[in-house]
């Protein structure tokens, strides 16, 4: 398997960035972490999804097939996301994902893939030293199920634009494959645990405001209405999360990505801490 070490050093500040990340994930994520996890989140329009697909390609030309889930595609439906808050900034924060059906169609199947493996493999290592056929047999019985390769994740999309379930998703992990979730939130009390390795994009403000003008003004019907919208909704509820969950501190990499062409890791902690 090739590493992050065997590609060419020249390269782009972004392209850097990618490879480090690769780095940072090859080396401090434990070996029996397969597959891995890993999340990545920030602010809105802070670059999440161009930076998985950036990670997909790099781990792709690693040996290490990589599969992004976008929390996008667990949306709630408008009833849900508007209905229990009138503060659409602590709506938004709360009701506008499905967190349970991120763990239960993508998070939970793949961390019990793992479970089963080590307990399967730990209990043959006990059984084979210290207990006799009879014992080996009855071993194999309880333990859990080797899981079937490649791991088959399925789940449905929801359209946030037509307020409905479009299509299945189906994805397949093989047992060194990386899964890549992207969006935001993801750093919430109750999902920090599930990533391997967490990498927080982080934007200013005016950032934030001046790229959401230039990705979402045809959606949201013009520039004035997208400030609007940020600044009552979006980053309120962005600090409503800063303030119960401090992803930033949770993160294993936090990447400074308020110039684009130009982003760098600005702090390393968790299973990264202490590496170069």
């Amino acid at each position: 398997m090739r590493t992050p070490d065997d590609l060419p050093a020249v390269l782009s500040a972004r392209g850097r960035l990618v490879l480090d990340i690769a780095r940072i994930h090859s080396t401090a994520v434990a070996s029996d972490c397969k597959p891995s996890i890993l999340g990545i989140s920030g602010v809105d329009a802070s670059g999440k999804s161009r930076l998985a697909a950036e990670l997909r390609d790099a781990f792709a030309v690693l040996d290490r097939p990589a599969v992004v889930v976008s929390v996008d595609d667990f949306h709630n439906p408008k009833e849900t996301r508007y209905a229990a808050y009138p503060d659409r900034p602590l709506s938004y924060y709360r009701h506008t994902f499905d967190w349970q059906r991120l763990r239960q169609d993508i998070l939970n199947p793949v961390r019990a893939s793992r479970t089963s493996r080590t307990l399967r493999t730990s209990q043959t290592l006990r059984t084979s030293q210290t207990l006799r056929t009879s014992q080996t047999l009855r071993t194999s019985r309880t333990a859990p199920s080797t899981p079937q390769w490649p791991l088959e994740l399925t789940w449905q999309r929801f359209d946030i634009e037509k307020d409905e379930f479009v299509d299945k998703a189906v994805s397949r992990l093989d047992m060194d494959s990386v899964l890549i979730v992207e969006g935001v939130f993801l750093f919430r009390k109750e999902l920090a645990a599930y990533f391997d390795l967490k990498v927080w994009l982080d934007i200013s403000e005016e950032e934030c405001l001046r790229r959401a003008v230039a990705r979402d003004s045809s959606l949201f019907g013009g520039e004035r209405e997208v400030v609007r919208r940020y600044r009552e909704k979006y980053l309120p509820g962005q600090r409503i999360h800063v303030e119960l969950d401090d992803p930033q501190a949770r993160a294993d990499v936090v990447v400074d990505n308020d110039t684009w062409s130009q982003p760098g890791i600005a702090a390393m902690g968790g299973r990264a801490a202490g590496l170069d």
